[in-house]
């Protein structure tokens, strides 16, 4: 299905697929930039890796705090995709931020914000991919999963490049705060699904539909 047009010129489920396929590549590249550039950030910040270690809780945080504010989003915002263009600016902003950090809380603060924003990307991304292929999702969300793994595995492919050319862990963190922006501006573009009615789901979908409302 297809929600307002107020900023999007093109729509079609195949087009809708593809875009959040692309979301959960530059997703994947975030979550992937963390691992190789783990001990640079820890050098910035002069701290020990059990020190460093607290970030993780700060990502768990953020990702809760996404996914709560993605679903409250798809009720309350429907048809849009500005609520998920949004979430990219925010995590692209976090992303960008990060390898700036010299100080501990200020790495928490930015690695919560950047967790915030895919959040609700990996909420929203899911959730509105199934409605865009409401008759049968599951390969679609299969291609938009294996975006993620793409971009996870591209990665630190970014990071030794830009290590290798001068620009270093801030060169790799900009660039994919950069294309996450341009992906983000992108979505506006795209007419966003609504949610099906009950009749347009699958079988499978209507046997589970039907067994949790029993």
């Amino acid at each position: 299905g297809s929600g307002g047009r107020t900023l999007s010129v093109v729509s079609g489920a195949g087009v809708q697929t593809a875009s959040y396929t692309v979301g959960f590549i530059v997703l994947g590249c975030m979550v992937g930039l963390i691992g190789p550039t783990l001990p640079s950030l820890r050098a910035n910040l002069d701290v020990t890796f059990e020190r460093l270690g607290v970030v993780f809780i700060a990502r768990f945080l953020g990702s809760i705090t996404g996914s709560v504010a993605g679903g409250w989003l798809l009720e309350h915002v429907p048809g849009s995709h500005v609520p998920y263009a949004t979430s990219v600016l925010v995590a692209s902003l976090g992303c960008l931020l990060i390898p700036t950090a010299n100080t501990l809380p200020a790495i928490l603060l930015y690695f919560f914000t950047m967790d915030s924003g895919l959040g609700v990307i990996i909420c929203q991304g899911n959730t509105l991919c199934t409605w865009a292929n409401a008759a049968n999702p599951a390969p679609a969300i299969n291609i938009i999963s294996g975006g993620f793994g793409v971009g996870a595995f591209s990665a630190p492919i970014i990071v030794y490049f830009m290590r290798e050319g001068g620009g270093g862990i801030l060169g790799a963190y900009w660039l994919v705060s950069a294309l996450s922006v341009a992906m983000g501006v992108c979505f506006l573009a795209v007419d966003a699904p609504t949610r099906p009615p009950p009749s347009a789901l699958g079988e499978p979908q209507m046997e589970i539909t039907e067994a949790v409302s029993k």
